[in-house]
Protein backbone atom coordinates (compact mmCIF):
# COMPACT_ATOMS: atom_id res chain seq x y z
CA UNK A 1 0.00 0.00 0.00
CA UNK A 2 1.45 4.22 -0.72
CA UNK A 3 1.95 5.86 1.68
CA UNK A 4 -1.06 8.34 3.11
CA UNK A 5 0.93 10.44 5.53
CA UNK A 6 0.68 14.15 5.16
CA UNK A 7 4.07 14.54 4.33
CA UNK A 8 3.64 12.07 1.11
CA UNK A 9 3.03 13.32 -2.05
CA UNK A 10 0.11 10.60 -2.45
CA UNK A 11 -1.67 12.71 0.63
CA UNK A 12 -0.85 16.18 -1.59
CA UNK A 13 -2.28 15.06 -4.81
CA UNK A 14 -5.40 13.73 -2.83
CA UNK A 15 -5.89 17.04 -0.87
CA UNK A 16 -5.77 18.70 -4.17
CA UNK A 17 -8.24 16.73 -5.94
CA UNK A 18 -10.43 17.09 -3.36
CA UNK A 19 -10.34 20.50 -2.63
CA UNK A 20 -10.71 20.48 -6.45
CA UNK A 21 -14.10 18.45 -6.32
CA UNK A 22 -15.16 20.77 -3.42
CA UNK A 23 -14.47 23.89 -5.66
CA UNK A 24 -16.51 22.74 -8.51
CA UNK A 25 -19.75 21.77 -6.08
CA UNK A 26 -19.65 25.28 -5.22
CA UNK A 27 -20.68 26.57 -8.21
CA UNK A 28 -24.11 24.90 -8.76
CA UNK A 29 -24.98 26.66 -5.17
CA UNK A 30 -24.86 29.69 -6.26
CA UNK A 31 -27.65 28.80 -8.12
CA UNK A 32 -30.08 26.94 -5.43
CA UNK A 33 -29.84 30.41 -3.20
CA UNK A 34 -33.02 31.71 -4.55
CA UNK A 35 -34.97 29.21 -3.29
CA UNK A 36 -33.94 30.46 0.42
CA UNK A 37 -35.96 33.21 1.79
CA UNK A 38 -33.46 35.52 1.72
CA UNK A 39 -33.31 39.36 1.04
CA UNK A 40 -31.23 40.53 -2.42
CA UNK A 41 -28.66 42.10 -0.15
CA UNK A 42 -28.20 38.61 1.64
CA UNK A 43 -27.93 36.92 -1.14
CA UNK A 44 -25.39 38.65 -3.19
CA UNK A 45 -23.34 38.36 -0.29
CA UNK A 46 -23.66 34.81 -0.10
CA UNK A 47 -23.14 34.47 -3.86
CA UNK A 48 -19.39 36.20 -3.36
CA UNK A 49 -18.41 34.38 -0.74
CA UNK A 50 -18.93 30.89 -2.56
CA UNK A 51 -17.61 32.08 -5.49
CA UNK A 52 -14.52 33.82 -4.22
CA UNK A 53 -14.23 30.93 -1.76
CA UNK A 54 -14.76 28.29 -4.77
CA UNK A 55 -11.91 30.26 -6.85
CA UNK A 56 -9.49 29.73 -4.23
CA UNK A 57 -9.97 26.42 -3.22
CA UNK A 58 -9.41 25.76 -7.06
CA UNK A 59 -6.45 27.39 -7.20
CA UNK A 60 -4.77 25.92 -3.70
CA UNK A 61 -5.92 22.11 -5.23
CA UNK A 62 -4.76 22.86 -8.65
CA UNK A 63 -1.47 23.58 -6.36
CA UNK A 64 -1.66 20.58 -4.54
CA UNK A 65 -1.96 18.48 -7.79
CA UNK A 66 0.67 19.88 -9.54
CA UNK A 67 1.91 21.06 -12.86
CA UNK A 68 0.64 17.93 -15.11
CA UNK A 69 -2.87 18.50 -13.91
CA UNK A 70 -2.74 22.32 -14.89
CA UNK A 71 -1.09 21.30 -18.48
CA UNK A 72 -3.77 18.92 -19.19
CA UNK A 73 -6.21 21.37 -17.93
CA UNK A 74 -4.76 23.81 -20.50
CA UNK A 75 -4.44 21.70 -23.18
CA UNK A 76 -8.35 20.42 -22.86
CA UNK A 77 -9.32 24.12 -22.62
CA UNK A 78 -7.41 24.79 -25.66
CA UNK A 79 -9.15 22.08 -27.74
CA UNK A 80 -12.10 22.19 -26.48
CA UNK A 81 -11.79 26.16 -27.83
CA UNK A 82 -10.21 25.48 -30.76
CA UNK A 83 -13.45 23.39 -31.79
CA UNK A 84 -16.13 26.04 -30.78
CA UNK A 85 -14.17 28.37 -33.42
CA UNK A 86 -14.73 25.93 -36.14
CA UNK A 87 -17.43 26.66 -38.63
CA UNK A 88 -19.83 24.21 -38.20
CA UNK A 89 -21.10 22.25 -41.57
CA UNK A 90 -24.76 23.54 -43.10
CA UNK A 91 -27.27 20.50 -43.38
Amino acid sequence: MGDINPGSGRFRRAAGYTLLAVSMLAWPATLTLPLFDITLAEGTAIATTIVVTAEILFLVGLALVGREVWQRLTTLLRTQLEELKKPKPRD
